[in-house]
């Protein structure tokens, strides 16, 4: 029994005995009591102090714009809310994540920061504080006054100047703490816990478009530019359609609905004006900082949309600086001309007799035969086109035909068409126009279309001499007659002139 006592501690060797002698109990008994309580201690003694408190020791540093929760609840580092931060951002918050490593809880955690050059603190910190904390005046100050469990981790939230000299990349500030243990008395200093932080740059995205013009009742290719303007790159960039908004107070528009992929944007129920025929998603990648991505897209714009200022709604989703995916809402605008800038078919004045320089010219008084020409100058045909002449004077009547209808009219070719009309003498000497409307299907859309032909109603002048006969005026024949104007206008300065046989040089004037 004394070999394994001794093996234990063998200076409890004569207290042990002692009270063996000294008991009443049965030796045994008591001495297994004693083994139980001294072995114990003597260990605890032997191992004391072998694992000491440590200070809190930083964790995570990430700008941020949630520092509600500074001096209040537990941070939740597991889904912190991070933000981007480039050169010359300004008024920045940087949140450093910090846990405790003591076995004992603590509190009152008070933190002041300093930070390298390119970035400057908020305020001042009084001459007393700096006297206890490294030898600068430039610090910025956050605490954190709930219990912190040991093992727990807390965030401080310091407000910095990022300057514009500031770069992108990794920066190293230095932390001083000053705290108190939950149970016990005093303040425990840490000073210069090394800070790394980073400037990640912020990606900003922008969208152009190269053509916003759109001619309506047709397919057009838009061209879409996405340009980063920002000072990180993004990554695994897609960009989508969204629906498209009307932004024109014209009352076409306010009684349309615009959409994108039939989505509806506003107004009638199942009125669509404008619609995405080509890809409605695009997956572009990476777009490096100051670069661009461009995508093209295929919209057809409904004839109620004309004369309207339609807004392209896109969403780009994008990993930004910290590889986290965010969306973007996004919109381009686009104006709706009114109508086509080139008229698919022309009308024009026929070749005749009574046409003078593509212009045609009628006698009044009299029915004749008025021609024009119908030319189909696009690049593809029409089918089911109806031709109707009317006459925009009321002195002026068409007698003939005033309507024509054809299957179709196939690009680069001309119709002939002719009919008779009556210009009454009341518009001797005045313009009159003729209405030429043309209603066709082109590209399975019905459109309709009118042009003017101008003509000039001209009067007719026939001159005849009846009467003739020779008087003989002193010893001299003269002759006499009368001069008729049988024609419809009023004849001037008259000239009747006399011309003697071929075989005469002589010719006479009166």
């Amino acid at each position: 029994m004394k070999k394994i006592v001794s093996a234990h501690k063998k200076d409890l060797w004569p207290e042990l005995t002692g009270q063996i002698k000294k008991s009443s109990t049965t030796p045994l008994v008591s001495f297994l009591i004693s083994i139980m309580i001294v072995l114990p201690s003597a260990w605890t003694l032997t191992n004391a102090n072998a694992q000491t408190d440590k200070d809190p020791a930083f964790q995570d540093a990430y700008w941020t714009d949630n520092n509600a929760i500074s001096s209040s609840d537990t941070t939740n580092t597991s889904d912190p809310v991070k933000k981007e931060v480039g050169p010359g951002e300004g008024a920045a918050t940087l949140a450093i994540v910090l846990v405790n490593k003591a076995r004992s809880d603590i509190t009152a955690v008070k933190g002041y920061l300093s930070v390298p050059s390119g970035f400057t603190t908020i305020g001042v910190l009084p001459q007393d504080i700096r006297n206890n904390i490294s030898n600068s005046s430039q610090y910025s100050v956050d605490s954190y006054n709930s219990i912190v469990k040991s093992g727990d981790t807390f965030t401080l939230y310091f407000d910095i100047n990022v300057l514009k000299n500031a770069e992108i990349g990794w920066y190293t500030g230095s932390l001083d703490l000053v705290y108190s243990k939950v149970l016990e008395t005093g303040q425990i200093t840490v000073k210069n816990i090394s800070i790394p932080f980073r400037v990640t740059g912020k990606v900003v995205l922008d969208v152009l478009s190269e053509n916003p013009h759109l001619i309506p009742a047709s397919s057009n290719t838009v061209k879409i530019t996405i340009k980063n303007k920002g000072t990180a790159n993004a990554s695994g960039v897609i960009v989508s359609l969204n629906e498209a908004s009307s932004a024109s107070n014209s009352p076409s528009s306010s009684n349309s609905s615009s959409s994108v992929n039939g989505a509806s944007g506003g107004g009638v129920t199942g009125s669509i004006s404008l619609v995405n025929i080509g890809n409605s998603t695009f997956d572009i990648g990476n777009i490096p900082s100051n670069g661009t991505a461009e995508i093209i897209s295929l919209l057809y714009p409904s004839n109620s949309a004309a004369e309207t200022v339609q807004n392209l709604a896109l969403q780009i989703s994008y990993g930004d600086a910290y590889g986290n995916v965010k969306s973007s809402d996004q919109s381009v605008g686009l104006v709706v001309s009114a109508r086509a800038p080139q008229s698919i078919l022309n009308a024009e004045p026929g070749i005749s007799s009574n046409n003078q320089n593509s212009s045609i010219i009628l006698k009044a008084g009299k029915i004749q035969w008025m021609e024009f020409n119908v030319a189909n100058e696009g690049k593809k045909p029409v089918t089911d086109l109806v031709i109707t002449l009317a006459s925009q004077a009321d002195t002026v009547k068409i007698l003939g035909n005033s309507k024509w209808t054809f299957e179709n009219l196939m690009p680069e070719s001309k119709l002939n068409l002719s009919t008779t009309v009556f210009a009454s003498d009341d518009i001797i000497g005045k313009p009159i126009q003729f209405s030429v409307k043309m209603q066709y299907v082109s590209d399975e859309q019905s459109k309709t279309e009118t042009i003017n032909l101008g003509s000039y109603v001209d009067g007719e002048i026939s001159v005849k001499v009846y009467d003739l006969d020779i008087n003989i005026i002193g010893d001299k024949p003269n002759l006499v007659g009368n001069l008729l104007n049988e024609g419809n206008t009023v004849a001037l300065f008259t000239t009747v002139e006399l011309i003697k046989s071929p075989f005469s040089k002589e010719k006479k004037s009166c």
